[in-house]
């Protein structure tokens, strides 16, 4: 479904019931913010060069920080972005701050980037952080440049839609779920029966 047309079904929400109608239009709002994508790694791992890799990779309307885990000074920094981008050293064992941020990522939503690893090594900081091995990406050593075409680009593709369909849920749901008179669940259902979200 088109914007436009969860824009008019907030309309017709909120001229009947606006807290409802508010409630629909606060979610509305979250489904449109630009799609976030933070790249975040301790000092030394080659963050910044996988920084550069994923910012000509994604769409210009995808918001890209880097994060900075493990800081000697200032608190842990928060990981909430759409799609987290975790830059590890080839390490069979994990450091605590690479599994905290690890454990704290949707799975789905979550790639680990391991410069400079072959294989083993790859599948190896894949199982010290529990993340399933497509998840985990080996990429080139921390200062080499990415190639334009690479699975680092392919993945962040991959993630990203995952990170929209999990938005146009969260929307469907929060539609789903408003307590509103019965004139207006009719035509929320239909909406919901035309977006057909699965």
């Amino acid at each position: 479904m088109t914007g436009d047309g969860w824009y008019h079904l907030a309309d017709e929400v909120e001229r009947l019931d606006t807290q409802a109608g508010r409630a629909l239009r606060a979610a509305l709002a979250r489904h449109t913010e630009p799609l976030r994508v933070q790249v975040a790694g301790r000092a030394g791992t080659g963050r910044e060069n996988v920084e550069a890799a994923v910012r000509s990779a994604v769409p210009d309307d995808v918001e890209i920080t880097a994060v900075i885990l493990d800081a000697p000074s200032g608190p842990d920094p928060v990981l909430d972005a759409d799609v987290l981008v975790l830059v590890v050293p080839r390490r069979p064992v994990a450091h605590p701050a690479d599994r905290t941020a690890a454990d704290g990522a949707t799975p789905e939503r979550l790639l680990v980037v391991v410069p400079g690893a072959g294989e083993p090594d790859r599948l190896a900081v894949a199982a010290a952080l529990a993340v399933p091995p497509e998840h985990a990406l080996a990429g080139p050593p921390p200062h080499a440049p990415y190639p334009p075409d690479d699975a680092l680009a392919q993945a962040l593709a991959a993630c990203l839609s995952e990170a929209r369909h999990s938005r146009e849920l969260l929307l469907a749901r929060t539609a789903a779920g408003l307590a509103v008179a019965p004139t207006v669940r009719d035509r929320v259902e239909d909406v919901l029966d035309e977006v057909a979200v699965w």
